[in-house]
């Protein structure tokens, strides 16, 4: 499922295409066909989503060798010089970063700008309050960090995490406590 993304505008009211900042209808119809111009590998079957700049939050998983990092970001829109109105593009700014190392039990938050703690966060995401920037499922980048480990969302994953640890390489037996 891939994911393409239009950011509503506070302050024209209008909504901007992502990729390529064109001002579009606000009609889902409309939305879709642009998608598929714009990004070829969209199908009319893929999810469109509406952003509010400055209100709305996206998330995003990435994984590196022991360690999964988890960012909390912000769209921007990218506006061509001297327009007000006019936008080339959108990138995501990161709000909030944690990363969730091997073999430790205390996530490291690297920075936050959000006001909020990790757990209110993570209730954000459940409640489909934060939204997944990437198509690809949280427990499929989770077991590209820590393979022997069965989870199936980031919540129960930050939940074992805190009350177990994890280390990349060796399973956790069930009802164990350490």
């Amino acid at each position: 499922m891939g994911k393409s993304f239009f950011v509503k505008s506070p302050e024209t009211g209008a909504c901007y295409c992502g990729r390529c900042g064109k001002r579009q209808l606000t009609d889902l119809y409309n939305m879709q066909k642009h998608a598929q111009i714009c990004d070829p590998q969209f199908s009319g079957k893929d999810e469109v989503l509406v952003v509010e700049e400055g209100r709305s939050w996206g998330y995003l998983l990435e994984s590196a060798p022991g360690v999964l990092a988890l960012s909390i970001c912000a769209p921007f829109l990218t506006r061509i010089r001297g327009f007000k109105d006019r936008f080339s593009g959108m990138e995501w700014i990161p709000v909030f970063v944690a990363e969730f190392a091997a073999g430790m039990k205390n996530s490291r938050i690297l920075s936050n700008d959000t006001g909020y703690d990790m757990e209110v966060l993570l209730s954000l995401i459940r409640a489909g309050r934060i939204i997944p920037i990437r198509s690809v499922r949280d427990s499929e980048v989770i077991r590209q960090v820590f393979p022997c480990i069965d989870i199936y969302s980031l919540q129960m994953f930050a939940h074992i995490y805190k009350c177990k640890g994890f280390t990349a390489d060796k399973p956790i037996k069930p009802g164990t406590e350490s």
